[in-house]
């Protein structure tokens, strides 16, 4: 019987290289799901029915989401991945095959007589897929099995030196000043460090006011919920920036968490332009602008910043239908109509809180005109837990715009048949519904999940159901999301 290959002396170069490359894909901090992703197309590559079954595993433990986990084996039929995801790929299964002028991407630099020393071995520089395929070449038909091996590495050193962009190395983070006084906070792509930072109870990574790096060239602004901030959105911005996508996220008036005078319909009437303002903020910013295109934007909103991507995607509400929602349903719809001020305990009370909340509902809100707003550079919107009772279903039935809905079922909140049920009814098949949290609540679309006090009335509408393991599932959901936009945002070309 022929003895097995012996690589450590075969090709000790190559090796070398490897150990370059290894080291170098560790210190970039590429996102942990991309990585088991590549490591998951490579062993279809293979044909290692065992090793698929383990890295599926692995990749789905990493947040990697269903589609992009059942669609690695034919990348090339999917939109989920970005055109330069493609390019690499292409690269990865015809190593052969080079376009004229193609620069290789990436030179990895490796010691002469093995890895890293404190000796001070001279450093020397060369391309480390020369090595590979010099070894490969000199050891003829041997070199079958071994060439498979190495695809492996070759994918992850590849998406190393190519797809910054697309697993972004560090989340960047600025704030643009807004007209109003407040500040837009900007998440993006970035080759410099991150460094800790406390954000009220929150602890956080990122780098300050670093350069921004290049990557899919899209925008996406997430619109807050009543009373929220940029922190609790903090998670899905990771997501979306390691796609290579820039997050912006503006501080509506009189309705965040330093000022909330005018929550409610009066913020819901000026949240829309609001949108439309931080994409104007960010295309002033030269920095910025140099890495995006705004031609197709996308938006994503929770509870009032989904019935700020509501309005985006064409929808008409008016304060009367408010009002009227509250007439009819108050009581199985208490704190759609009266916010975070009060419960409903089942006691005698209950009667005076519905009848004193009518009547300022009534008052206040009596006005019959319709509100509409389109911005023609939003091309996509996921709503997650809307506010949508105030919204006339029909105006959704044929979005303006590509429309992705999130239902959490145990919504204490927004009662779903009132809100995100209705709309999906109304939109579908026009609309799709990204994923359905059956044991989630209202607070789902926050994350981090901010502290709340025990019995108080935010735990009660914020607070997680017993059942709902957020660990698990926001992952998967902010996969989804990042999915979503990618294919949807990516029909539209830009320059690359």
């Amino acid at each position: 019987m022929e003895p097995c290959l012996n690589f450590y002396k075969s090709g000790p170069e190559v090796l070398n290289a490897m150990t370059g490359l290894t080291l170098h894909i560790a210190r970039l901090g590429l996102g942990k799901s991309f990585v088991k992703w590549v490591r998951l197309r490579s062993h279809h590559i293979n044909g290692c029915s065992r090793c698929i079954d383990i890295k599926t595993s692995d990749a789905c433990q990493a947040g990697e989401s269903k589609s992009r986990r059942t669609v690695g084996a034919v990348w090339g039929e999917t939109p989920l991945l970005v055109q330069q995801i493609w390019h690499l790929l292409i690269r990865l299964q015809a190593p052969n095959t080079r376009s004229p002028g193609h620069q290789w991407p990436l030179s990895f630099e490796f010691r002469s007589n093995g890895p890293s020393n404190s000796t001070g071995d001279k450093l020397r520089t060369r391309p480390w897929h020369l090595h590979i395929s010099e070894w490969l070449t000199g050891l003829g038909t041997k070199a079958f099995s071994m060439h498979r091996v190495f695809r492996t590495v070759v994918a992850l050193g590849l998406a190393s030196a190519s797809l910054s962009y697309a697993q972004a190395l560090h989340m960047g983070f600025v704030q643009l000043k807004q007209s109003d006084g407040g500040m837009t906070a900007v998440f993006y792509p970035t080759l410099e460090a991150e460094v800790p930072i406390q954000k009220g109870p929150f602890s956080f990574s990122w780098a300050g006011d670093a350069l921004p790096e290049r990557g899919n060239k899209r925008l996406i602004v997430v619109s807050h919920g009543s009373g929220g901030s940029p922190w609790v959105h903090t998670d899905l911005a990771r997501v979306l920036v390691e796609r290579g996508f820039v997050v912006a996220m503006p501080q509506h008036h009189g309705d965040n968490y330093l000022d909330q005078s005018e929550p409610g319909p009066i913020s819901w009437t000026k949240r829309p332009a609001e949108v439309s303002r931080a994409i104007d903020a960010v295309a002033k910013n030269a920095a910025l602008a140099k890495v995006l295109s705004f031609d197709a934007v996308g938006v994503f909103g929770g509870s009032s910043g989904g019935h700020t991507v509501l309005s985006l995607a064409g929808g008409t509400w008016s304060f009367s239908r408010f009002r009227d929602h509250c007439e009819k349903n108050i009581q199985q719809d208490f704190s759609s109509c009266v916010g975070f001020t009060t419960l409903l305990e089942g006691n005698w009370l209950d009667v005076l809180k519905i009848w004193a909340a009518k009547r300022i509902i009534t008052w206040r809100y009596s006005e019959d005109k319709n509100q509409q707003y389109t911005d023609s550079r939003i091309k996509a919107a996921v709503a997650m837990v809307p506010y949508a009772a105030d919204f006339d279903p029909i105006s959704l039935a044929e979005p303006k715009v590509a429309l992705g809905l999130v239902i959490a079922l145990k919504d204490v909140n927004q009662t779903p048949s009132f809100h995100v049920e209705a709309i999906r009814k109304a939109c579908l098949p026009q609309c799709e519904v990204i994923m359905t949290l059956i044991e989630a609540g209202h607070g789902a679309m926050l994350s981090p999940l901010p502290p709340m006090l025990p019995g108080s009335i935010e735990n009660y509408l914020l607070g997680d159901p017993k059942y709902f393991n957020r660990n698990i599932e926001l992952p998967r959901l902010h996969g989804l999301i990042a999915d979503f936009f990618t294919k949807k945002l990516y029909a539209f070309p830009r320059e690359l």
